[in-house]
């Protein structure tokens, strides 16, 4: 989409506020249209950037959202149905998450009436032993149905867990345990890190910029379609 097209788009005859909404968009996706390349793992630690070959990878499916790395919140993203990768440290990673799935509710015929409803497991913790280059990814039932996916989230710590690229469960879903009562720990490879880049090098939480760009490159082409069509609505 380039700056012409944006420009005759907006020209068409619409309402004011119909005008800023499409105005504001179709910059994002301007900015964002040509950063497919920043397709980078989010990063779960405070602190300088560490190598590929020096931390591990979570692949985390669209349904599993990670709350929270080693007592340290991860960022929240603007598109929700998107698989993503975290970037762990090697050492024991202890992940906060919850299991959340949409589904449609039948007749619903009024305006205000929801069409869809979110179901939500309690939060769960998982203890990952992560080694340096690997890759895991979770392990958990996929529910066909709404009952499915409620009975699921009802008891999320007895069916699942992490798997490293063998297949080998590393890691299962515990109950999981307040952030308040067990204190953040930092991994020996981010103990160094910290300390090796000083204070002034420590990084904050993604910004909402940066993690826009970051969901936008990793969305396939019909997942940016959808999103637009959902915008521009």
């Amino acid at each position: 989409m380039n700056r012409k097209f944006i420009s005759e788009f907006l020209s068409v005859h619409l309402p004011v506020h119909h005008r800023l909404k499409l105005l504001v968009l179709s910059l994002i996706v301007l900015v964002l249209g040509g950063c497919s390349s920043l397709t980078s793992p989010v990063k779960t630690w405070t602190g300088p950037d560490r190598a590929a070959s020096e931390t591990a990878i979570l692949h985390a499916p669209s349904a599993v959202k990670i709350k929270s790395v080693n007592g340290k919140q991860v960022s929240d993203f603007l598109l929700e149905n998107l698989d993503l990768d975290y970037q762990l440290l090697p050492g024991e990673n202890r992940i906060i998450l919850t299991h959340e799935t949409l589904w449609s509710i039948r007749h619903s015929r009024e305006d205000d009436e929801p069409r869809a409803e979110l179901v939500v497991s309690e939060p769960v913790m998982v203890t990952i032993p992560a080694k340096p280059g690997a890759k895991y990814r979770f392990d958990l039932p996929q529910p066909e149905s709404r009952s499915e996916a409620e009975a699921i989230a009802e008891d999320l710590a007895g069916k699942g867990g992490v798997v490293d690229q063998k297949g080998e469960t590393v890691a299962v879903f515990e109950t999981a345990v307040s952030e308040k009562a067990v204190p953040a720990q930092e991994s020996a490879a981010e103990q160094v890190a910290t300390s090796s880049g000083g204070s002034s090098q420590v990084e904050g939480k993604m910004g909402r910029l940066e993690a826009t760009k970051t969901i936008w490159g990793q969305a396939s082409q019909s997942e940016k379609e959808a999103f637009l069509r959902w915008a521009f609505e």
